[in-house]
């Protein structure tokens, strides 16, 4: 049988979720801070792990920079994070990628 299509729901919760992941980046780069002597070209992504709740479980350096303090730099800062509930959609739990890079 063909796939029925999504439910409205669905849909709309997939909306919130790309909200919830952009707004959880936005407030990423709001509380990092930089380190002074990062050189230009440096990208770390963090792999978030975020309970229902909201509660950052684990933050893992899923593509590491090269720069100890750099990559430190963005663990800190997502350490910082306050969020809220998970939109229903992603289930207990679900894992945010977040890209930070000197091209701010």
């Amino acid at each position: 049988g063909a796939a029925s299509p999504a439910p409205v729901d669905d849909v709309k919760q997939s909306a919130l979720l790309k909200k919830y992941c952009e707004q959880l980046r936005d407030s990423a780069m709001n509380v990092w801070v930089m380190p002074v002597a990062a050189k230009p070209g440096l990208k770390v992504v963090l792999k978030l792990h975020i309970e229902k709740s909201g509660h950052i479980s684990d933050i893992k350096v899923a593509q590491p920079s090269g720069d100890a303090d750099f990559d430190s730099s963005a663990v800190a800062a997502a350490k910082k994070l306050k969020l809220s509930p998970l939109p229903a959609i992603a289930g207990d739990s679900y894992d945010v990628p977040i890209e930070f890079d000197t091209v701010q």
